[in-house]
């Protein structure tokens, strides 16, 4: 589901029988916000229907805090 929006990634994941957990991770990048940039167990993993999957979802990082800026 990497790549996916976090809803078409949610979705994909409760059709094929998992549960979705979702955690974010800061980015600067813009195109980066909203989407799946990682998920465990990888996909082609080995999982069970049931088992949680864990999406990890790119939020805007507000901080400004970037190498180099100060």
């Amino acid at each position: 589901v990497v790549g996916m929006t976090v809803d078409q990634a949610e979705a994909a994941l409760r059709q094929a029988g998992f549960r979705a957990e979702r955690q974010t991770q800061d980015t600067t990048d813009p195109a980066q916000v909203g989407f799946v940039l990682a998920q465990d167990p990888a996909g082609g993993g080995f999982a069970k229907p049931g088992d949680r999957v864990t999406i990890t979802v790119g939020k805007l990082d507000g901080g400004g805090n970037t190498p180099g800026n100060g």
